[in-house]
């Protein structure tokens, strides 16, 4: 029973529920644009003639973010967690921008589109090791373990989130929202995490 509680403590801590909106912002937005960016492209290339295949081409999303998170562990070691999610959260927030205000007319710029989501795929894999290292700095190991499954288990719904709102309201929509839980990850974690006297430098 001491074990139990000790885990079910971690609820009552602020850095839980900021680490679960870093990691789904991180996790959720990879998962769900991953699941989601066959069908996506294709919609967004409709029309243009000569435009690369969306299908074909999404495997690649997945590759690049699953990369990126192995090198950002090391450099998360190095330089701070902390450090890189505020560069991380400073680079979706520009790509996640761009998906929302760019929309190509011409088989360069589904190039540019898709060099752009792929941006994305880098940045949210870098997210993915830098949060977790926060969360190893942040708690000792045992609640640490307990964070990581909980935030884990919150990222998991990403597909379904994304695809709920692709769905229901639209690109434009879904990736206004994104900006917006980047913007609030940027914001949170440099107030906490990633300035001079933070009160949990990390």
């Amino acid at each position: 029973f001491d074990l139990i509680k000790q885990q079910w403590a971690i609820f009552g801590n602020k850095h839980t529920w900021f680490m679960t909106l870093f990691y789904y912002g991180t996790f959720a937005t990879f998962a769900g644009l991953g699941a989601q960016l066959a069908l996506l492209g294709n919609h967004t290339f409709a029309g243009i003639e000569g435009a690369p295949s969306a299908v074909a081409l999404a495997w690649l999303g997945p590759v690049i973010g699953a990369l990126s998170r192995v090198g950002a562990g090391q450099v998360s070691d190095k330089i701070r967690g902390g450090r890189v999610t505020t560069i991380m959260a400073i680079c979706n927030i520009i790509g996640l921008l761009a998906l929302w205000w760019y929309k190509p007319t011409s088989v360069a710029g589904c190039w540019i589109w898709l060099i752009i989501m792929f941006w994305i795929f880098f940045w949210t894999g870098v997210g993915n090791a830098s949060t977790t290292e926060q969360m190893a700095v942040l708690f000792p190991p045992l609640q640490g373990g307990a964070v990581v499954g909980w935030t884990s288990a919150i990222g998991a719904y990403g597909p379904f989130t994304i695809g709920m709102l692709l769905a229901e309201c639209g690109a434009g929509v879904m990736f206004g929202v994104s900006t917006l839980i980047f913007v609030a990850i940027l914001a949170i974690n440099i107030y906490y995490y990633d300035r001079k006297n933070a009160p949990d430098l990390c």
